[in-house]
């Protein structure tokens, strides 16, 4: 209908100068209405959608976000607020604002790719394809998910057993060293999240089968080395977090010279946390 009625020719009229309906057609209303079942044939059935229901505001409830919901969960484990977020993505993103980050977390707007990245490089998640053949999905409250991976610095301690007898700490051998961590976190069930992933350590072999010959374990060889997967570890991660691992094996040397790394494969023996 047009908005504007200039030059329109407007016609009013009273209620009572509107005529009656019919007694035909009242008849008509009144037989359908006492018919009973009306024939829904001719309507398609519903396809199982559900329809939006607006907020007292008159907001439609956010879209789910895959990347939304990862920066959450992380957030919720380092126990971050939006303004530590917020800090910390400056240093990828200098014109990232608090509140870009506050509504994009409410689900009230999106964020650009570089924002985004931002985010992400801020908490070190990666963006990685699934890899259903490696890495099957795990199953929390009903649903499938995949793996969180989380890439962070962090110390590895590597123990050996004190004793047998149950409660007995292991004994640390020599210092802690640095690593880098890729680690990879299953949900299982509300309170069960399975956990391990790899290790990039900055050590020098010889050190540490020195180290653990102190410590107590048997000498070796000459000229031998230990084996990384022989020991028990600990981590701290840079984030704060922190637990027992169990090392399944050893990967091997990485690279030359006096910062060569050297691999390891690990599963979590106890929660990650802080």
């Amino acid at each position: 209908m047009p908005k504007n009625l200039e030059g329109k020719r407007v016609v009013r009229r009273r209620a009572g100068e509107i005529p009656p309906t019919p007694p035909e057609e009242l008849d008509r209303l009144l037989a359908m209405q006492e018919a009973g079942d009306v024939d829904t044939s001719d309507i398609s059935e519903s396809t199982g959608r559900r329809r939006l229901v607006r907020d007292a505001d008159g907001d439609l409830p956010p879209r789910r976000s895959v990347i939304r919901e990862a920066v959450h969960s992380e957030m919720g484990r380092r126990g971050l607020s939006n303004y530590a977020l917020w800090k910390a993505a400056k240093a990828y993103a200098p014109t990232i604002s608090e509140t870009a980050i506050g509504e994009f977390l409410k689900g009230q707007r999106s964020l650009g790719i570089a924002l985004v990245e931002a985010l992400l490089s801020a908490l070190a998640l990666e963006v990685v394809p699934q890899d259903l053949d490696r890495h099957g999905p795990g199953t929390a409250q009903g649903r499938e998910v995949s793996p969180t991976r989380s890439k962070v610095d962090g110390m590895i301690q590597f123990l050996r057993e004190g004793s047998s007898e149950v409660g007995t700490p292991p004994i640390p051998i020599g210092a802690p060293h640095p690593a880098m961590f890729l680690i990879a976190e299953t949900p299982i069930d509300p309170t069960i999240t399975q956990w391990g992933g790899a290790a990039e350590v900055a050590c020098d072999i010889e050190q540490v089968t020195r180290d653990a010959t102190a410590a107590g374990l048997p000498p070796v060889p000459q000229g031998w080395a230990r084996d990384l997967g022989e020991f028990r570890a600990r981590i701290v991660l840079a984030d704060g977090r922190k637990g027992a691992i169990y090392i399944r094996r050893s990967l091997g040397r990485y690279g030359e010279g006096p910062a060569a790394h050297h691999r390891l494969d690990f599963i979590g023996v106890s929660p990650l946390g802080r």
